[in-house]
């Protein structure tokens, strides 16, 4: 409320006739409060608190000098004091009036205590919707405070009626479509952040996140393509959307767009040169496509790229004491290798143990998890097989990450080593099976469905077992299950009931091996298995998706890797299983000579 002018005359003409009227009556409240109130409009603020201050010592009860002392101590930035008088107001009004709740509501968010504050602007609201711009500004600062504190959820709900007054507001949206995506309601966050792109097309980071959400699900993998290319055009390739989108076509699409990736990642290289993840990613794209010198030299990169991104890179220990192998001449002197990553790895490097000893005339230990010590304790060329977790400490000159084999020895697709088996079980293991299995009449098949699905690609692994169940109707085929940790469900399919099973005792790989010597043929999507029969020289059959790990190239049917091995590859991005089970059921068929 301002001081009431009857005429248009100065302030100090109205001071002057205020003070006359005071002196005639001390206690009149009504002078004290006018008086009060024109201090507080020419802003002398303790001219202002005394005769406010008194005005209220006469009348108590009086709504206008609350409002009064509410608006000087805002004015002081004395919120708290303001709120109580702001609260006797509202009190006083029968809360009739939406100015006393909002400024209210007002000094509530200055003191961030952002619920009161909304609370008191959905009450001037319901008394103004004209108002409803300050209730969707005082929940977007609470989302903010909830946002801060991690509370995503509450953030986006928040936000969700901010958008009720304030529909098209940017910031609310853009807040809202962070939140879910910190909660991990990825729906909701690619639904927040195409609202944004629907009101401005131009926005590059908000393509670059949407792209990136979308990357995660193959089933919106060209719309993701599509988002990740306008961040890129939109920023002139200077962001790193650049190498999300080459990441992207490496990782969700198939083989027709690993060019456009080794294009986009030499760009990205020129740009970031010493960019781990960029090296790492440009090198897998390479081993994808047979160039492996440049390829197993950006490889490297690997250790640091997970480092970079926080992302896990398993090795079997901790960097040992002793130095890292660079090259150096290894005459006379131990070499202890470290296995890392998955089993098939570790399975596929063990083919280099031998041309790395007789190149360099040393002698090599390996250590690695308990499930491959057996199989590769079988290896002559080993001199010692160490269990996980206790790597000598001493006794070896240099060691070396097992994947990292192939760079140091400078492999290349003509030059891969090719004795087989360079693998073996014992024989009186491999014998063991022999009495198990001499009943079965016909083609001995083992087979794996699914790999282990805590792998990062597990999607890409996995062929639903039900689907195999035509598998069972050719005659003459005796199935050995080869799978550890079937998938719930999976015991309930007829192909289940007619396999063989000796799960319970494929204790460790050597195991494993042992029954594989005694197989026929093995069929396995990409897993370890898969390694191990290759590794074995047993004939094995890989039913690979559209898109396949860097160590099965482009389009071959055949591995350069494995003689043993023939692949039989998804064309469908979406789905790719029903014409690979086909594929192998009828060359199943043509085995067993049953058409």
């Amino acid at each position: 409320m301002e001081p009431h002018v009857e005429n248009p005359t100065s302030w100090l003409q109205q001071e002057r006739m205020l003070y006359a009227q005071l002196a005639h009556n001390p206690n009149d409240g009504q002078v004290c409060l006018r008086l009060g109130q024109g201090y507080l409009q020419q802003q002398l603020w303790w001219g202002a608190l005394f005769f406010l201050d008194r005005a209220l010592q006469i009348e108590p009860e009086r709504l206008a000098v609350h409002d009064a002392l509410g608006r000087l101590y805002v004015a002081r930035g004395e919120w708290s004091k303001a709120i109580e008088h702001f609260t006797q107001a509202i009190r006083l009004d029968g809360g009739r009036t939406p100015t006393h709740w909002g400024n209210r509501a007002f000094c509530y968010g200055q003191l961030k205590t952002y619920g009161l504050a909304a609370a008191d602007y959905r009450r001037v609201v319901e008394r103004d919707p004209a108002m409803g711009g300050a209730l969707a500004e005082s929940l977007l600062q609470q989302a903010q405070h909830e946002f801060a504190q991690e509370h995503f959820v509450e953030a986006a709900v928040l936000l969700t009626e901010a958008q009720c007054y304030r529909p098209n507001h940017m910031k609310t949206l853009l807040l809202q479509a962070r939140a879910w995506l910190k909660s991990g309601d990825l729906a909701k966050a690619a639904t927040g952040y195409g609202r944004l792109l629907e009101l401005n097309p131009n926005l590059p980071e908000v393509h670059h996140t949407l792209g990136t959400i979308l990357a995660q699900d193959k089933a919106h993998a060209q719309q993701a393509a599509h988002h990740l290319r306008q961040a890129v055009a939109l920023t002139h390739g200077e962001s790193r959307a650049l190498l999300n989108l080459a990441t992207h076509l490496l990782s969700n699409m198939d083989e027709d767009f690993l060019d456009e990736s080794v294009t986009l990642l030499r760009q990205a290289q020129e740009q970031w040169p010493d960019d781990a993840l960029v090296r790492y990613s440009l090198g897998c794209a390479l081993l994808l496509q047979g160039a492996f010198t440049e390829g197993w030299a950006l490889y490297e990169s690997r250790f640091a790229a997970a480092a970079a991104t926080h992302t896990h890179h398993y090795m079997e220990a901790s960097p040992p004491t002793q130095p890292l192998w660079q090259g150096e001449p290894l005459q006379g002197k131990t070499l202890l290798l470290v296995g890392e990553q998955g089993f098939g790895d570790q399975l596929q490097m063990a083919r280099l143990i031998e041309p790395l000893k007789k190149r360099y005339g040393c002698r090599v230990q390996m250590v690695t998890h308990p499930s491959l010590m057996t199989l590769f304790e079988q290896i002559p060329t080993l001199e010692r097989v160490w269990q996980l977790g206790e790597p000598p400490q001493s006794g070896y000159d240099y060691w070396l990450p097992i994947m990292s084999l192939p760079h140091r020895l400078g492999i290349t697709l003509p030059n891969i080593p090719g004795r087989l088996p360079y693998l073996n079980a014992t024989r009186s293991a491999v014998k063991g099976w022999q009495g198990q299995l001499k009943k079965m009449k016909g083609l001995k098949v083992g087979l794996v469905w699914t790999g282990n699905p805590l792998h990062m690609k597990a999607m890409h692994r996995r062929v639903p077992f039900e689907a195999l169940t035509a598998w069972g109707e050719i005659e003459g085929i005796h199935f050995i299950s080869l799978q550890k940790d079937p998938m719930a469900g999976d015991e309930q399919h007829p192909l289940w009931q007619k396999m063989h099973h000796f799960e319970a005792q494929l204790t460790d790989f050597h195991a494993t091996a042992a029954l594989i010597k005694n197989l026929d043929l093995v069929i396995t999507v990409d897993t370890a298995v898969a390694h191990l029969a290759g590794g074995l020289g047993v004939p094995v059959w890989m039913m690979l998706p559209c898109k396949t790990d860097f160590r099965w190239m482009q389009q071959r049917e055949d591995s350069p890797w494995y003689p043993s091995m023939r692949l039989f590859r998804g064309r469908s991005f979406e789905n790719p299983w029903p014409k690979v089970i086909e594929a192998v059921a009828v060359a199943l068929r043509n085995a067993t000579g049953k058409r």
